[in-house]
């Protein structure tokens, strides 16, 4: 419970929200950082609201289509917002032949180039 919490709640890493049911793993850890023996919990939070749009905010920012090295052929993107994750999961690039895997997530201000 929140009442029995003795530091700040704090969350690390990037997480996406979507529609519906989201899980979380949650671990406590000590003043130290290190893992607090069975202080580990999963969470569900359902949420119905309406999901901020990517438009505008994911760009693509680089396209290596003439590499000096064959194969190596990328295209990057990035996302503009300082504040919000953004879930990619079956995106797809049609030119590319390309789709995101489920879980794909392009955090603020980041950079991410797709894997083949």
């Amino acid at each position: 419970m929140a009442a029995d919490l003795e530091h700040p709640l704090q969350l690390d890493g990037q997480g996406g929200v979507a529609t519906g049911a989201n899980q979380w793993t949650v671990l406590g850890v000590d003043s130290h950082g290190q893992p607090v023996p069975g202080a580990l919990t999963n969470v569900t939070a359902l949420y119905n609201g309406t999901l901020p749009s990517p438009v505008g905010q994911i760009v693509i920012n680089e396209i290596m289509y003439h590499p000096p090295i064959a194969g190596a052929q990328y295209v990057e993107l990035y996302n503009r917002s300082s504040s919000l994750s953004f879930e990619l999961s079956d995106w797809q690039f049609k030119g590319l032949s390309y789709s995101f895997p489920p879980g794909s997530l392009i955090g603020p201000k980041s950079f991410l180039v797709p894997g083949r």
